[in-house]
């Protein structure tokens, strides 16, 4: 009889320990996901802030054209990076102007593996919305490197058409680190 005591004993205390285990994982589980979801809101929060801040600049300004940085570090670690560019509409009607990026150049590292232009990849809207005139509107370009692109900077640039004729380029660096 002592042995059928000693046995439920040791199974009550695995039951307890269990519990103890999963309510802590539930805890633990809890608390890494409000962490996760308050970041999430405020990378949300800083980009809204950004184009906030990107349309007043652009608004009080003779530019056509904004990059929330002009002189772009990518870590060939991450990879990619976003950024933001803002669009200001001088013309008399509303325009929808389409998008041109990408990389022509690139500086001599001095190593064995020297750039290629096509090393820099841009994803972005082929076109803008609708702008109306004097209106601004901001949009969000994501720059990504290859894999086995050269520690080195990429002179690029980002042309906006407007019915086939140029309404503003502008020249910017990406640095891959």
């Amino acid at each position: 009889m002592g042995k059928k005591l000693s046995s439920l004993n040791v199974s009550v205390e695995a039951i307890v320990v269990l519990i103890l285990a999963i309510t802590i994982l539930g805890l633990g589980i809890a608390f890494i996901r409000n962490m996760f979801g308050s970041t999430t809101e405020n990378l949300a929060q800083i980009g809204n802030e950004i184009k906030t801040q990107m349309i007043e600049d652009l608004r009080n300004s003779d530019q056509r054209l904004k990059f929330n940085e002009e002189d772009i570090m990518i870590s060939r670690s991450t990879k990619k990076k976003e950024i933001y560019f803002g669009v200001k509409n001088e013309l008399d009607t509303a325009q929808q102007f389409t998008v041109e990026m990408g990389c022509y150049d690139f500086m001599d590292s001095g190593s064995s593996s020297n750039g290629d232009a096509t090393d820099v990849k841009f994803s972005v809207f082929e076109k803008t919305p609708t702008i109306q005139p004097n209106g601004v509107e901001v949009m969000k370009a994501i720059i990504s490197v290859t894999p086995d692109a050269a520690v080195t900077s990429y002179q690029c640039t980002i042309t906006l058409d407007s019915d086939s004729d140029t309404y503003e380029t502008k020249n910017f660096i990406v640095t891959i680190e």
